[in-house]
């Protein structure tokens, strides 16, 4: 199966695909709305709930923004790099959590994507208000696993 035609199934398949599925797949967190499956001997991520989904979308579209310096971007728009995407969702997670005092050290690190955003949404009255200065730094200072030889 060519990759084109794969990804035209894997999108009929899963309409509603999880905006953190790379971070659930690499086991870095969970989420109370995600679902894994398989395809063609390859895993995915859906998302079972529209609301968390938008939130989850709104939330990776204000890192995106706001680390454009910190990542060394040009511009924050379209489809990220792995590395770079890893990097913007397991470090704006992991951020957010030290803003929240949220232990991490547990395995996955994330427990749970969706109620992390609501104690975000909680504290912080909307993603827009979030201190996004103050998450730059975990974003930067995550490392993803080290290029294998």
């Amino acid at each position: 199966m060519d990759e084109e035609a794969y990804q035209s199934v894997f999108n009929d398949v899963n309409p509603n695909a999880c905006v953190y599925e790379k971070t659930i797949l690499q086991n870095k967190a969970q989420c109370q709305y995600s679902k894994r499956f398989f395809l063609a001997e390859r895993e995915g991520v859906s998302c079972q709930s529209n609301t968390a989904r938008d939130q989850c979308q709104q939330l990776i579209e204000l890192l995106k923004e706001n680390a454009v310096f910190a990542l060394k971007l040009h511009h924050h728009y379209g489809e990220l790099p792995h590395a770079k995407a890893i990097k913007i969702q397991v470090g704006g997670l992991l951020g957010i959590s030290q803003l929240l005092n949220i232990p991490t050290d547990s395995d996955p690190p994330i427990a749970n994507i969706y109620q992390l955003i609501q104690q975000a949404i909680q504290q912080y009255h909307s993603l827009e208000q979030l201190p996004f200065s103050e998450i730059m730094p975990a974003i930067s200072a995550f490392k993803g696993r080290s290029s294998r030889r």
